[in-house]
Formats: C-alpha cells, sequence, structure tokens
C-alpha cells in the first residue's frame, strides 16, 4: 500500500475534517475585531493581508483594522467545533462543510440572512439581534437550542429539527409557525410577533403534548392572543410564563 492511501485508510485520517468559515465585516472606522474559535488547528486570513494560525484549541483570536471597508475574512480549521463570533460587524457568513461544528454564536451582528446547511453535528444555535430575512435551516437532527431573536423574520421552517427543545424567537415578524415534527421541544418564546388569531391556534395545535409529569413552558403574549388560546395551551401542558 502506497503512503496516501495507507493515510486515507488510518483512523486518524478519518477522524479529522477541514471546514474552511468566510466572514465578510464592515469596518465603519478603526477597530478590532475578536472571535474565539475551538478547532485542533486555525488558520485565519483577515482580508487585509495579515493572517494568524495556531494549534491551540478554543483560541481567542484579535485583529486590528486601520482603515474602514469591507473585509472578507477565512477561517480554516481542523475539526471546528465552536464558533463565537458575535458583536463583529459580520453583514454575511458562510460556512463551507463543517461537519464536526457543533456551537455557533453570531449574535449581535448585521446579517441579513444566514444558510448553516451542512453542519449536521449543529446542536446549538444563537443568531439572536440581527436583521436576518431568512434563516435556512437544513436537517439538524441534533439541534438542542435555536435562539433567532430580534430579527425581521417572517417565517421558520423547523421540520428538519426533531431534537429542538429550546426556542426564542420573540420579537420578530412571524405570522406562521408549525412544531408538529419538533416533539421535544419544551420551552418555547413566541412574544412579540405577527401571529394573528388563527395562526395562533394552527401553532398551539402543532405542540406535542409533553410525557407524564413534564411540562411545557411557553411565552405567547403581544401576539393577537385571545383567551381561549392561552386557556388550549395550558390544557395540553403547556404553561404560560
Amino acid at each position: 500500500m502506497n503512503i496516501l492511501g495507507f493515510i486515507k485508510e488510518s483512523k486518524w485520517f478519518q477522524r479529522t475534517t477541514y471546514g474552511e468559515i468566510y466572514l465578510d465585516i464592515e469596518i465603519n472606522e478603526k477597530e478590532e475585531i475578536t472571535f474565539r474559535v475551538n478547532a485542533g488547528w486555525v488558520k485565519v486570513e483577515w482580508g487585509d493581508g495579515e493572517q494568524s494560525e495556531t494549534k491551540r484549541r478554543a483560541e481567542c483570536f484579535r485583529h486590528y483594522y486601520r482603515q474602514k471597508g469591507l473585509y472578507r475574512i477565512l477561517v480554516q480549521g481542523e475539526n471546528i467545533v465552536d464558533l463565537d463570533i458575535k458583536k463583529c460587524r459580520i453583514v454575511r457568513l458562510e460556512v463551507n462543510y463543517c461537519p464536526t461544528l457543533e456551537f455557533i454564536d453570531c449574535s449581535g451582528n448585521l446579517l441579513k440572512e444566514l444558510d448553516v446547511q451542512g453542519c449536521k453535528k449543529l446542536y446549538e444555535l444563537d443568531c439572536s439581534h440581527n436583521q436576518l430575512e431568512e434563516l435556512k435551516l437544513g436537517r439538524y437532527k441534533k439541534l438542542f437550542h435555536l435562539s433567532c431573536a430580534w430579527n425581521n423574520l417572517e417565517q421558520l421552517e423547523l421540520g428538519g429539527c426533531p431534537g429542538l427543545v429550546d426556542l426564542f424567537c420573540k420579537y420578530n415578524n412571524i405570522h406562521h409557525l408549525d412544531v408538529s415534527k419538533c416533539k421535544k421541544l419544551r420551552s418555547v418564546n413566541i412574544g412579540n410577533n405577527a401571529l394573528d388569531v388563527s395562526a395562533l391556534k394552527h401553532f398551539v395545535n402543532s405542540l406535542a403534548i409533553p410525557p407524564h409529569k413534564e411540562k411545557g413552558f411557553i411565552v405567547i403574549r403581544n401576539n393577537m392572543t385571545s383567551h381561549s388560546e392561552q386557556t388550549l395551551v395550558l390544557k395540553r401542558g403547556w404553561y404560560e410564563i
């Protein structure tokens, strides 16, 4: 067997995946950008001719931009697990083949759309406090926590997230929501959206009844709600908080 064939069949190679993440950031003035990546090896190209590299896990990267403008950052890593890029003035996020990625925090940015399909191990996603008009979610069987609050979303498709337990989508413009595929859902905040009485009733009916001795907790206020819808929630084992 040649050396390349041996490497490809080795357990080390099978356990190692290399991912690429592109961040388009908007710099208005001289400022420092800070984010954290948890991976076996990481290389960052900052878009201004400079780069950083490390082999330490959970590394915090800092870079100072001297001129305003739009910069494209390239993050390359081995077995990327955690990506914490909150408050980095990101206008676009592109994730290319990161099957080991479990945690993404891209909150507090300038994103108008987000597509993170392909991260099959994704467990937690926080994309709150952006300007999202579209959120593309693929088949995330392991997704446990989703926070997409404080955006401009009008719809949210969750059919590919059967393991979802926590859903926080308050302060959007959502007018229809179906969670019938999310049988494990136990905590929901859909307050301050655009659900009318009919849409709210559909949403409530799509909620799975919690198993015996378990409870579900929900926030539905500041939609077009009525007392009857709130009573229905209580009857189905869900308690408004």
